[in-house]
């Protein structure tokens, strides 16, 4: 494909968290307990590194409290060991800091951008409507969800952006709003080895959401996220995509994990 910039793709393995399956499926199961990882994906492109979400913050290791606060960190076990850190993952694979040019969210949760800070040269590309909601929620149940500990203070470069965007060549944002109000799912145009690739963040969690139309469980607004799970099921049958789930245990653990090249 001509204007492709992406070369290589990579899965890494950020940890898991233990979660109540009802939040997953808009309570289909509730008190069913489930395992759900933690991708980031890493993507070495003609114009730098580029990295899609930046998983857990490190600090949940060793004080898992600290970091997302109590009733989050009791609620959702987090799983996380030194071999997940985003820094030890890209050392490993002679990775600097400085190579990663880019890191692009889905969104601004705990589990999303808990690595962001280490990037302090990076551009930082997030929805402008999830950039001003995670810094000035509209209601009492999303302000718990600050992230200030993730970033630590850091005075990160962010690059707001408004609509679909195409935000470097064969590498385009796709508003997906409803697990949270900014929420976008990333189109890669042409992945080498598996060709188009359409990664869902939270969009969509588990394979089970896709197949059934079962909305994420945990929605700001339940009735856009179903929206936008027909949307990207357009755009995937459209493109003949292939589609990367945001938390599937079973279907995570089938791909092959960096420093291994994805492709299938």
């Amino acid at each position: 494909m001509k204007n492709n910039c992406v070369k290589e793709m990579y899965v890494i393995d950020g940890g898991y968290m233990d979660i109540d399956k009802g939040l997953m499926t808009a309570n289909t199961d509730q008190g069913k307990w489930i395992k759900i990882p933690v991708p980031v994906l890493l993507l070495s492109t003609t114009e730098g590194y580029v990295l899609i979400d930046t998983g857990m913050n490190p600090q949940v290791i060793t004080d898992p409290a600290a970091a997302w606060g109590e009733w989050l960190a009791k609620d959702v076990p987090v799983h996380m060991e030194n071999k997940n850190d985003l820094r030890v993952v890209l050392k490993n694979m002679g990775i600097a800091i400085s190579d990663i040019k880019y890191v692009i969210n889905t969104h601004m949760h705990h589990d999303h951008l808990g690595g962001n800070k280490f990037f302090p040269d990076a551009v930082h590309i997030v929805q402008k409507d999830e950039y001003r909601f995670a810094t000035c929620p509209d209601d009492a149940f999303s302000s718990r969800y600050k992230f200030d500990n993730d970033l630590e203070g850091k005075k990160l470069n962010w690059r707001l952006v408004e609509g679909e965007i195409e935000v470097l060549p064969g590498i385009s944002l796709i508003p997906t709003p409803g697990h949270s109000p900014g929420h976008q799912s990333i189109l890669l145009h042409d992945v080498p080895g598996v060709g188009p690739l359409l990664y869902c963040g939270d969009a969509v969690y588990l394979k089970e959401n896709w197949d059934k139309n079962i909305a994420p469980g945990i929605c700001w607004n339940p009735q856009m996220a179903l929206s936008s799970m027909r949307k990207i099921k357009q755009i995937a049958s459209l493109v003949d995509a292939y589609v990367f789930y945001g938390h599937d245990w079973e279907y995570f653990y089938t791909l092959p994990l960096a420093p291994n090249k994805f492709s299938l």
